[in-house]
């Protein structure tokens, strides 16, 4: 015979006790994996924040590098209008010509004519 009083475990007991401890076992997971996505959620934020910060620094520079690219065209355009008044070779060569034609080395100051026509006259 069957003791009244000794507690009996029916398959109904067994299996909310079977389903109670795979609830827990959910619930540990869900709570590690909620853990986990806080860290990732902290990870990705610290990653988001140094990307803008180098993106920052980025654009600083890129800006800088605008400037003094502007600065630099600036000066090429003030430098080409200055070459293009300079003498060329074959316009110094023009020069170089007329003067040797003309020989200004021979050319008498005033100061030597005064003192050749006292010479003369003296």
């Amino acid at each position: 015979m069957i003791d009244a009083s000794a507690p009996q475990f029916d398959p109904q007991m067994r299996a909310v006790s079977d389903l109670s401890r795979k609830m827990r076992s959910v619930e540990d997971r869900l709570a590690e994996l909620s853990e986990r996505v806080a860290f990732s959620i902290d990870s990705l934020n610290k990653k988001e924040k140094e990307v803008e910060d180098a993106l920052t620094a980025v654009l600083r520079t890129t800006s800088a590098l605008q400037k003094d690219v502007t600065i630099i065209k600036t000066e090429i355009a003030h430098m080409r209008k200055e070459v293009s008044r300079a003498a060329t070779t074959e316009k110094v060569g023009e020069i170089e010509g007329y003067l040797s034609l003309i020989d200004p080395m021979k050319f008498v100051t005033r100061d030597e004519v005064k003192k050749m026509i006292k010479g003369e006259l003296g």
